[in-house]
């Protein structure tokens, strides 16, 4: 299940933003779990990274991925390794499309009409695989190809993942679990 919340997009200072979203992001958490059954007050005590910064749940079998861009944060919690990532649909910044997509990606990118919505999905189906995997910003985003014809049946050069997208308003919400573990992209907002 995905977890989200609106944030009012006021004009503060970015990192003090940037704080409150990232607080939002850890409230939904709290209240996903206790859909598990899993009451603690104190989470973040329960939280230990990898050595990529990964952030992981301690003597709690379960798995956990925030996101937050400006105007909505995100949460999803699952049995298996999950990533998740929000973004606004925005102007794309031409000068990073061959950094970030493969030459089949870019062919189909060039194709499409709505050049600021496809790149946001082909950007948060990259942040949510390598979010997934534990290595963050490690892992160049070249280096995985996606096949998004099908929203349905998102396809990945990488066979051992799952991919689910929705689009929420202004917002593209991609997540990523393993294949062997059932998940449908179902969200549900909160008050948090």
């Amino acid at each position: 299940m995905i977890y989200l919340s609106y944030c009012e997009n006021d004009r503060t200072k970015r990192r003090e933003y940037a704080a409150m979203l990232h607080k939002k992001s850890y409230a939904l958490l709290k209240k996903a779990l206790g859909y598990y059954g899993i009451h603690d007050p104190d989470i973040e005590n329960n939280i230990e990274k990898n050595h990529y910064g990964k952030p992981y749940l301690k003597n709690i079998p379960l798995f956990f991925n925030i996101s937050h861009c400006r105007g909505l944060a995100a949460c999803a919690v699952h049995t298996s390794e999950i990533g998740i990532d929000a973004e606004n649909i925005r102007e794309y910044k031409p000068g990073i499309l061959k950094r970030v997509l493969t030459p089949g990606e870019l062919a189909y990118f060039n194709e499409c009409e709505n050049k600021d919505e496809i790149f946001f999905r082909l950007w948060t189906l990259k942040e949510s695989y390598i979010k997934n995997i534990g290595m963050g910003l490690a892992f160049p985003l070249g280096n995985i190809e996606f096949d998004i014809s099908d929203i349905r049946n998102i396809k990945s050069s990488d066979g051992g993942k799952k991919f689910g997208q929705i689009s929420v308003g202004e917002y593209i919400v991609s997540v990523c679990v393993d294949t062997d573990s059932e998940f449908d992209a179902e969200y549900k907002f909160e008050d948090v």
